[in-house]
């Protein structure tokens, strides 16, 4: 059996970018958001829930290519400009595109890149970039009817078929 990679999935155009090196971990940040109401003469404020937060995928993708044989395929920003353009938008849809971060059969997150932030650490001598790791935060994306119908699915749920 073959390793299993990190995938990357643009569900609006089913294209998909698999990550050579899987990531050595991953963090999931969830908050619940409530409102601070100051009561004249109580030492501590009321408080009061508003609404949820999305949870928060923070994830590092590590990208190599110096090993590679053609001159072409020496360069990482192949790779790193695929999802840079994850948090452009899309003309069509007049937003960025709806995701999936999968790892194997246990993870996979329906998210949007809300920040990505590459760092290049090592060139050629003619400083064609060939190493970088991208420091990238992904953001759940629940559409809300299906909020509305209680189906939200959590990181650690695995859909079969995802809209």
């Amino acid at each position: 059996m073959g390793l299993v990679k990190a995938e990357i999935k643009n569900l609006d155009t089913n294209e998909s970018l698999q990550v050579k090196f899987n990531p050595k971990e991953y963090t999931f940040e969830k908050t619940a958001p409530w409102k601070e109401h100051q009561i004249q003469g109580l030492d501590a404020p009321a408080y009061e829930w508003t609404s949820g937060a999305p949870m928060q995928l923070s994830v590092e993708l590590f990208f190599d290519v110096y090993e590679e044989k053609t001159a072409d395929a020496r360069d990482v920003r192949t790779f790193t400009d695929k999802i840079e353009n994850m948090a452009h938008v899309n003309p069509d849809k007049h937003r960025p595109p709806i995701l999936l971060f999968c790892w194997g059969k246990k993870l996979q997150f329906r998210c949007l890149l809300k920040q990505l932030t590459p760092a290049f650490t090592m060139f050629l001598d003619d400083g064609t970039p060939v190493r970088a790791v991208l420091q990238c935060l992904f953001t759940e994306f629940t559409p809300p009817e299906e909020q509305l119908k209680g189906s939200r699915a959590t990181p650690r749920t695995t859909r079969s078929a995802v809209s």
